[in-house]
């Protein structure tokens, strides 16, 4: 089995011998990304499906800038990926939970918008069938973690990834909303993802550097 370490090397030699304007996404060119993976070779699908075949989600996030690429290219093997660490997850670890609820999403974003990624009928229903109900599964250990630790970086993955969920649970929003008054990374969040709906949010104006609350 090969690592992430050894594709990270492979994307990076590529790029070397492709460097377009020599950045990885571009506007104008569209980078050397797009050219890699426009124009996949035979060696490299392989190996990406070997590291994708024994990678966790960790690993698949040390993938950085390349992840969305890998995604659109392999959508079987990330979705598989998924449901394995799914499947293994200790439910008795908030990181854990808070890790892949937050990263995992990129898998939910994916469904909920077919037209990006995940285009083949039978890998919707897989994902429908599968990763959703596991993942709504750790979503309750999350939602029940996040009330009796308090965790604002928990907090903060289910509000960046569960709008509706947090929208439609009174008691969830107002422990955010409650959380956020000392946390101006979650009083972010809430209002990038929430104000529209939720007229609580909107005590939070800025983009980080300049913040200031009504």
């Amino acid at each position: 089995m090969h690592t992430t370490t050894e594709l990270l090397e492979k994307l990076a030699s590529l790029a070397a011998e492709n460097p377009k304007c020599g950045e990885m996404y571009c506007s104008t060119c569209g980078g050397y990304a797009r050219l890699i993976f426009g124009n996949l070779t035979k060696d490299l699908s392989l190996l990406i499906d070997d590291v994708l075949a024994s990678a966790t989600l960790q690993d698949f996030c040390s993938l950085g800038g390349w992840r969305d690429k890998i995604l659109a290219a392999k959508p079987e093997g990330v979705l598989d990926l998924c449901i394995r660490e799914a499947k293994n997850l200790n439910l008795n670890s908030i990181e854990e939970i808070d890790f892949f609820i937050y990263h995992s999403s990129i898998v939910k974003t994916s469904i909920e918008r077919p037209s990006i990624r995940l285009t083949k009928p039978e890998l919707i229903k897989r994902a429908t069938l599968i990763f959703l109900p596991l993942r709504k599964y750790i979503l309750g250990h999350a939602i029940s973690h996040a009330f009796k630790s308090k965790n604002i970086s928990l907090i903060e993955s289910i509000v960046l990834t569960e709008r509706t969920t947090v929208i439609n649970s009174p008691s969830l929003l107002e422990l955010a909303i409650d959380m956020s008054k000392d946390n101006t990374q979650l009083a972010r969040a809430l209002y990038n993802q929430l104000r529209e709906e939720i007229s609580e949010t909107r005590f939070y104006v800025g983009d980080g550097t300049t913040v200031r609350y009504r």
